[in-house]
């Protein structure tokens, strides 16, 4: 059995560049399309029609998966990470960000405020 591939997206590290450039090799209709669920079913009625399968699994696949797997991960610094997460999420709109009360929040804070908090979404 052909091994499939599964690219296990963090956020916020490449998952739209390295997505558009697995379309590009491998052509459109090998690839699924993304999944931000973190359900394994996801990925594993994915893998029934598409060689390749892109998401947020936080390898849970690797140990449901019958196919035999290729699978890689991009990881970035943690601070330019963090950094990116708290610029994404100050220009989500309100409904994007958890409602109008994180949104509004996020606004209000420093970069340091961000890091502190605990009740924020990353």
């Amino acid at each position: 059995m052909k091994a499939k591939l599964l690219f296990d997206h963090l956020p916020k590290c490449a998952g739209t560049s390295v997505l558009t450039y697995l379309r590009r090799v491998c052509g459109e209709d090998r690839v699924a399309p993304f999944s931000s669920h973190h359900a394994t079913s996801s990925a594993l009625r994915y893998f029934t029609r598409y060689d390749v399968v892109c998401g947020h699994f936080r390898d849970r696949v690797l140990f449901a998966t019958p196919y035999p797997l290729k699978v890689f991960t991009i990881i970035r610094h943690p601070i330019e990470r963090v950094l990116s997460i708290f610029h994404y999420m100050r220009g989500l709109d309100a409904n994007l960000a958890g409602g109008a009360t994180m949104a509004d929040r996020i606004q209000a804070m420093t970069f340091d405020e961000y890091v502190r908090s605990k009740d924020v979404l990353t």
